[in-house]
């Protein structure tokens, strides 16, 4: 069939590198997801790689042994996405721990998009990240929009008063009558 592909994604990773859960049957990992999506695509299938968020951190690092370990693993996470060829990433809440301009140069080294289309800075009122990614699978246009939720949590907004988080719904509601002309198919 013409449109036949597979949508992967990967959500709240939380800069875990490592595989996570019960000893006998441990779930996650990059070296797992690594080799999950190389075997995908030597069996030839075409795949949209999507992260839907929190992927750089669990919580904000208490000490500067654990702040240094989270840098590393921010950028270990980095580099395994773009090995990996991940399509697009959307910005979590967990994903400004280390504030906003941490990220945005964290994004200058991917290879893929980080959006958002409901993060905005606080003066200007304008997007922080290009709100949705349009990819082209299978002979099909994709359009993908990136929301946060809107209960942002106040210690971050503490650390960093710059961004805020505008109303998911009615934010996606008006980026969907936009795209739909130019997309065959929307993932939100």
């Amino acid at each position: 069939p013409r449109f036949q592909f597979s949508i992967v994604y990967t959500n709240d990773v939380m800069g875990e590198v490592e595989p996570c859960g019960w000893f006998r049957s441990p779930l996650g990992g990059v070296a797992k997801k690594s080799s999950l999506i190389s075997k995908m695509k030597k069996e030839g299938r075409k795949i949209l790689l999507l992260d839907t968020g929190n992927l750089l951190f669990r919580k904000p690092p208490q000490t500067e042994t654990k702040r240094k370990d989270a840098l590393l693993r921010a950028h270990l996470l980095i580099q395994s996405y773009n090995d990996m060829e991940y399509d697009v990433v959307n910005v979590g809440e967990k994903d400004l721990m280390m504030g906003i301009k941490f990220l945005l140069d964290m994004t200058q080294k991917a290879k893929f998009q980080f959006i958002s289309a409901n993060l905005l800075d606080k003066k200007t009122q304008k997007g922080v990240f290009k709100p949705y990614q349009i990819k082209e699978i299978a002979g099909l246009k994709i359009g993908i929009i990136g929301l946060m939720d809107d209960q942002f949590n106040p210690i971050l907004q503490e650390k960093d008063p710059g961004p805020i988080i505008s109303e998911p719904i009615s934010t996606s509601k008006a980026i969907t009558r936009g795209l739909r002309e130019y997309c065959d198919l929307i993932v939100v």
